[in-house]
């Protein structure tokens, strides 16, 4: 799974739809930060998108997340 967190959601979207043909999926509201907007491709939930709030002294930037069954057969193998 990946997120973004960037200063204007709806813009990013735009660019990653028209880019990799991403649909817009479900959403949340996440109150004063405004949608929380999940996104995909046909059947694939890739991520989201939402806006940075205002108090989080960060750039617009991807946090990805990486699911594995069995975390020290992952980290033994990395090694």
């Amino acid at each position: 799974m990946a997120q973004l967190a960037t200063t204007d959601h709806e813009a990013g979207f735009d660019f990653y739809s028209a880019l990799f043909g991403w649909e817009k999926t479900t959403a949340m509201e996440m109150g004063d930060q405004g949608t929380y907007q999940m996104c995909g491709s046909g059947e694939h939930e890739l991520g989201g998108m939402y806006n940075l709030h205002s108090e989080i002294p960060a750039p617009p930037h991807w946090l990805l997340y990486v699911m594995v069954s069995d975390l020290d057969a992952a980290i033994d193998a990395l090694k």
